[in-house]
This record gives C-alpha cells, sequence and structure tokens, in this order.
C-alpha cells in the first residue's frame, strides 16, 4: 500500500518512534512506530530514499512520540515529524509503503 495515498487515513499523533533502520546500499530506510490509538506495530518503508536527517538533541525535554506529521509530493515524498521532545526526523524518498505488524507487543 503507498502510504501517500492513503496519509489522510493514518493518525500518527502520540504514535511511539521504535526504531529507525537504514541500508544504505539498497536505498531502503525503515522506521517502526507503534501506534497510540490501537497499539499497533507498524513499519515504514522509504524505498530509494533520496534525504534522511534527524536529531536527538532533545530541546524540549526526553521524548519519543509524535506530535505532529507534514508529508508533501513534490519530485520526491518529503515526510517530516517532530517528536514532543522538540527533535525532527526527516526523509525524502521516491515512494512511502506501510505494513501493519502482527505483534503489538512493546
Amino acid at each position: 500500500m503507498c502510504l501517500i495515498d492513503n496519509i489522510e487515513n493514518i493518525n500518527f499523533h502520540d504514535a511511539e518512534l521504535v526504531a529507525i533502520e537504514c541500508d544504505y546500499i539498497n536505498e531502503i530506510a525503515y522506521m517502526k512506530l507503534r501506534l497510540s490509538y490501537s497499539n499497533i506495530l507498524i513499519r515504514i518503508i522509504f524505498d530509494k530514499f533520496k534525504k534522511i536527517g534527524i536529531n536527538n538533541m532533545s530541546p524540549w525535554g526526553e521524548g519519543y512520540y509524535i506530535v505532529s506529521v507534514s508529508v508533501k509530493k513534490e519530485e520526491n515524498i518529503k515526510f517530516e515529524f517532530l517528536l514532543n521532545s522538540g527533535d525532527k526526523v526527516y526523509i525524502e524518498t521516491e515512494n512511502i509503503i506501510l505494513e501493519k505488524q502482527l505483534s503489538s507487543k512493546k
């Protein structure tokens, strides 16, 4: 499922950022999130990523929950979200794919 076509159906607010992985050679990044309203683990695949930026400065204090999300479709898809710590994650990619995980365990 292409996430850019269905982004309005996903509530990312207060989702927990579990992990971010990057396969540089194959140009794929993976982000695992736990959705707050359903406790479902999902994995977002950023296929053919062009840029990745993440900081871990925690200007607002420690935190790992999503406060806001911005997705823009231009030449590439630009995906950015703000954590409750004040940190930002930015990924620019050709395609975004959503996978639901079967387990909801922490």
